[in-house]
Order: structure tokens, then C-alpha cells, then sequence
């Protein structure tokens, strides 16, 4: 049995949620003939389909006798809480990122999504793709040639898309990116499902709780560096030759500027090690001025110390002149102090001569009588 948690009212995609909930509000009939609620909004393709409660989530079922091929049938068997939140979370996408290994990062902006869309690939073959989105642009922006403009995204969680869809969808110039669940996001909603399970076979998951759970891992998916890692799946086959056109042309600018850039990168690399020498350059010029400054006080110090030497030089010979002068004085002084020495020793010895003389006359005197 089929279990689709999408499907399309009045032509817009519209979760398992939302048309329960028409349904018990007798919104819409349950009636195949009246049905308003379709697998697809192609309208030549559409199969009319009725939301019902599930095991732990609601899901939208074909009327018995709706005609769904054997490979139809055999989708839809994912129906897991972690398979339906991330399909919901990538329906909601505008602009995300894709990336396969170490390969480019191509970022795509969705024109318009349609989620468990189904693809009629012959007479008694269809396919149901998990997500579809018809493209604005992709970056690099051959991808939106090379994809005919769509990309289809498979959600994997412990199963592989079969080989055989992947040749009939390629076939159909849809190109598949699959994107795994993460393990630890896996393990913890298999164990919500066990939980729901074992407390009550008929208890789904409130509406509440699932947007609660919408809201805990989607902010990881919409912020601005989100890489969604997964893997491509079989080459896509150009729908027109004018697509491959388009695609080698674009491809062949993209190369171009892809040149163009690493050439710029490189003389960019280039310049910057030149005013990186140029710098270097500054800065020993730079350094070499402040030397030849401080040189040039050392030697104006030295100058300075020239000159005070030479003052100090002059006041010295002035100073030998003038003690040279002294000694002059001094042995002239010396000389003329041995004169008088000379003449003081004459004149004392004539004052004791005269003396002598004197006391000899009054001897004299004394023996005349006088």
C-alpha cells in the first residue's frame, strides 16, 4: 500500500496534517466521485487520494480501484517520522546548497516544489519522487542547463534508491541528488515511533509535536551555510538539444572564468608577496633612516664634546702660560729676596760695627777723662 504524506488541493501541495483535518471538519468529501484532494497537480495525471490515520502519522491513501502500477505500489514503504519530517523540511527549502563528496558545491534556488510528485514514465510505469523542484537558477549556473532546469531529491534513511528508478526518471531528464537522514536524528525518532507504538497501535503524533519537531532540525537546513552532503544518482538525459546546448556553452564560460579567477588568485598572490617586499623594504629603510638619526646626534655629542675638549685645551695652556708666569715671578721674587738678604746681612753688620765703634769711643773718653 501506497502511503504518500503529500498531496495536492486545488492544485498546492498540502501535508497528511492539514487534509485530516478538512476531512474531520467535513471540508471535503471522502468519496472518490467528489474527491478534492489529488497525487498531482497535473491534472491529466491526477489520481484522487484520501488522508486516513496511520500507525504514528496521518497519510493520504489511494481508493482501491485507483489504478496504481506495480512500481507505484512498490513506494511510499519508507513512512517513517524521520523520512516524512526531513521530506517536509526539504519541501519547505527556497535556496539550499548541494555538495557530493569533495566535489564543487552547487547552491540552487527553487522556483516552485512539488513534493511526492509522480512522473508517468510509460503506459504501466510510474514513479513517485519524494521532492521535485522546478528551478530559478543554480550557481554555477550551467547545472540549471545540465538538469533541464529540475532537480528531484530522494530522502534516504537505511534503504538505497532502486537502480531501476534511477534509469527511468534519468531517462525522463530528471536529475536525482539523494540526501541521507542523519544516523543520530534516526535513531532518535525511530525510538518516538516506538514509543507512540507501544503506548497505543491507534495514536498518531499530534500535529503540535510533529511542527515541534519541524522546528528543531529545520533551522539547521535554513541557515545560510547548510550544505546538504549526499550523492547523485545516474546522468540526467537532455530533454532538448538546445538544453545541452545551453549546458556546453555555459559550462564552457564557467571553465573560462574558472581560469580567469585562478589567474587573478595567482597575480593577486603575486602582488601581495611584492607589497609584502615593498613593506620589508619600508621597514629597513625606515629603520635605517632612524639610525642614521641617532648617528647623527651621537655625532653631534661628539662635536659638542670636540669643542668643550678644545675650550678645556686652551684654558689648560692658558692656565701653564700663567704658572709659567708664577715661576718667573717666583724665581725673580727668590732672586730679589737673596738681595736683600744680602743687603739687610751688610746693614746689620754695619750697625754693629758702628756700635763697636761707638762703645770703643766711650772707652776712649773715659780714659782721657772726659
Amino acid at each position: 500500500m501506497v502511503q504518500k504524506f503529500y498531496a495536492y488541493y486545488k492544485g498546492k501541495p498540502i501535508n497528511a496534517y492539514k487534509g485530516l483535518k478538512l476531512k474531520f471538519d467535513r471540508k471535503i468529501s471522502v468519496k472518490k466521485e467528489l474527491a478534492e484532494i489529488f497525487d498531482s497537480p497535473n491534472k491529466k495525471i491526477a489520481k484522487p487520494v484520501f488522508p486516513k490515520a496511520g500507525k504514528y502519522l496521518p497519510f493520504y491513501s489511494y481508493y482501491k480501484d485507483s489504478g496504481t502500477t506495480p512500481q507505484t505500489s512498490g513506494e511510499g514503504k519508507n513512512f517513517t517520522i524521520a523520512h516524512v519530517l526531513f521530506k517536509s523540511i526539504f519541501a519547505d527549502l527556497k535556496e539550499f546548497t548541494i555538495q557530493q563528496g569533495n566535489n564543487d558545491a552547487i547552491s540552487v534556488s527553487v522556483k516552485k516544489c512539488y513534493p511526492e510528485y509522480r512522473v508517468k514514465i510509460s503506459e504501466n510505469n510510474e514513479r513517485i519522487i519524494e521532492i521535485l523542484y522546478t528551478l530559478e537558477k543554480t550557481f554555477p549556473y550551467s547545472y540549471y542547463y545540465k538538469w533541464n532546469g529540475c532537480l528531484a531529491v530522494e530522502i534516504s534513511r537505511t534503504n538505497r534508491i532502486e537502480k531501476t528508478k534511477v534509469d527511468d526518471l534519468e531517462g525522463k531528464g530528471i536529475q536525482i541528488f539523494e540526501v541521507p537522514v542523519p544516523k543520530d536524528v534516526v535513531e532518535g525518532l525511530n525510538y518516538k515511533e516506538k514509543y507512540l507504538t507501544k503506548n497505543d497501535k491507534s495514536k498518531i503524533m499530534s500535529e503540535t509535536e510533529f511542527e515541534s519537531l519541524y522546528k528543531k532540525y529545520s533551522y539547521l537546513y535554513t541557515s545560510t551555510n547548510f550544505i546538504a552532503y549526499g550523492k547523485f544518482l545516474g546522468t540526467a538525459e537532455y530533454l532538448t538539444p538546445i538544453w545541452k546546448e545551453r549546458y556546453m556553452e555555459m559550462n564552457k564560460y564557467e571553465e573560462q572564468l574558472s581560469q580567469l579567477k585562478s589567474d587573478i588568485e595567482e597575480q593577486q598572490s603575486k602582488c601581495n608577496k611584492m607589497e609584502l617586499s615593498i613593506q620589508e623594504k619600508i621597514n629597513e629603510l625606515t629603520e635605517l633612516n632612524n639610525n642614521i638619526k641617532e648617528a647623527e646626534h651621537v655625532l653631534g655629542d661628539i662635536e659638542k664634546l670636540k669643542n668643550d675638549n678644545a675650550r678645556l685645551n686652551d684654558l689648560l695652556a692658558q692656565e701653564k702660560q700663567d704658572n709659567q708666569n708664577i715661576s718667573m715671578d717666583l724665581k725673580q721674587t727668590k732672586k730679589d729676596l737673596k738681595k736683600c738678604e744680602g743687603y739687610s746681612q751688610e746693614l746689620l753688620e754695619n750697625k754693629k760695627f758702628s756700635k763697636i765703634k761707638n762703645q770703643i769711643k766711650v772707652i776712649v773718653n773715659k780714659i782721657n777723662g772726659n
